[in-house]
């Protein structure tokens, strides 16, 4: 099934809004690019990527620092994000000094949230932001981490439409600089509803209980790509 998908994908149009970058007029956006700007003159092991979710990080510092186990770690999310957004921070000198080891790399849930973009869309942003990363950071090591699951129960639509992105996206690993790891079903429970105890109560970001899942999770991925070793795909 996924390679039809992913066959499917190659006769579409490349010109996905996904992958079209776009800056965000908001002032608190524009306010955290510039941060990061500033944080993109020195170097760092470990860059963050993503949208709120990632941004959130700063909120459970210890948990961070327990999962990268270093403290040089650049956090370049930013609420709201969608690949497009991404693409646009990259192409636009974010990251430019930083000459990471390893890159964490979780984006798309606004793409299908707000942005109301299909699960091919998310793919194909995704693609795009990963092939400007490699491009910018060709030693670097990405690891793509799987959209944290959305809806209440498992049969909402977009809880299976960021499951289908998510299957989609794991075509994208290369076995070399590429990796996904996929560690949503840490959030859901046996009945297939999310795990109250893991979210805030908008049901979409981890509180500082779900961080210290997802930290436990990448540990030891991150030590890994820290060292210059490849982490394992983890993809189920």
């Amino acid at each position: 099934m996924l390679t039809t998908a992913l066959a499917t994908l190659a006769l579409m149009s490349p010109d996905s809004i996904a992958t079209v970058p776009v800056s965000n007029p908001d002032p608190n956006w524009q306010a955290r690019h510039a941060r990061n700007l500033g944080l993109s003159q020195r170097s760092t092991e470990v860059l963050l990527l993503g949208d709120s979710i990632t941004a959130n990080w700063d909120a459970v510092p210890a948990t961070l620092r327990s999962s990268t186990g270093t403290t040089s770690v650049a956090n370049f999310g930013i609420q709201g994000d969608r690949t497009e957004h991404i693409l646009w921070r990259l192409q636009s000198g974010e990251g430019a000094g930083t000459n990471p080891k390893a890159i964490l790399l979780m984006i798309g849930t606004n793409n299908a949230g707000a942005g109301n973009q299909s699960e091919f869309d998310v793919f194909l942003g995704t693609q795009a932001v990963v092939g400007e990363l490699r491009r910018r950071f060709p030693e670097a090591r990405i690891l793509i981490q799987a959209i944290l699951p959305r809806g209440a129960q498992a049969s909402d639509p977009l809880r299976r439409e960021i499951a289908a992105a998510n299957d989609l996206v794991i075509g994208l690993r290369d076995g070399q600089r590429v990796f996904v790891q996929n560690f949503s079903r840490s959030f859901v429970a046996p009945n297939g509803t999310l795990r109250t105890n893991l979210f805030l109560p908008d049901m979409i970001h981890p509180n500082a209980n779900g961080y210290a899942v997802w930290a436990r999770a990448v540990k030891r991925n991150l030590a890994l790509m820290r060292v210059g070793r490849n982490p394992v795909d983890i993809i189920r």
